[in-house]
């Protein structure tokens, strides 16, 4: 685990964490697209369906209902330059690995707690972000839509590992990991 954790940090720069914002003729369509142009997108919407798999079925839900809460206030947040980007970027990586250690404890109320930060930190980056004369609605209305649907998509494949693969309970707190580390990148 320990060597799986050290080659994870060495490719931490290939995250291409923020690309995606450059379709400023349609707000919507770069919302829509920008959740799958970068490794730290699709961890947070993959990733955090599959380790959901391993709580409990009340959890999951509220999960993702505080989660997309939370990257709403956190967007408008961002927009106002109330906070500085790099602060919410620390705050990415922080609750991203504080969430998979509380999923690997099983710990809801410290799992929902992280959700609600890493949406507010997510937000915030992405609100400060937001290219000049961009329909902010547009932009976030399908960013949330595609995260949701990753994220039900991260839900199934967690599922379906631990049900249908050997020791995929395993296999799943194994990618809790995974993704932890990749939230470093």
């Amino acid at each position: 685990m320990r060597f799986i954790l050290l080659a994870l940090l060495a490719v931490s720069g290939a995250a291409l964490a923020h690309p995606g914002h450059e379709y400023s003729h349609s707000a919507l369509l770069a919302g829509l697209l920008h959740p799958l142009s970068g490794l730290d997108h699709l961890t947070m919407g993959l990733g955090l369906g599959i380790l959901l798999a391993r709580t409990f079925k009340q959890a999951r839900f509220m999960g993702l209902a505080l989660l997309v809460a939370t990257l709403s206030a956190g967007f408008m947040l961002g927009m106002a330059q109330i906070v500085p980007v790099n602060v919410a970027e620390y705050g990415i990586v922080a609750s991203l690995l504080v969430l998979a250690m509380a999923l690997w404890q099983r710990s809801t109320s410290v799992f929902l707690a992280m959700a609600a930060l890493l949406g507010i930190f997510h937000g915030l980056a992405h609100g400060a972000e937001l290219g000049a004369g961009m329909n902010p609605v547009g932009f976030m209305l399908g960013m949330l839509m595609t995260l949701s649907a990753l994220y039900s998509v991260g839900l199934v494949a967690g599922q379906w590992i631990k049900r249908h693969i050997k020791q995929g309970d395993r296999v799943v707190a194994v990618l809790t990991g995974v993704v932890a580390l990749l939230g470093l990148a």
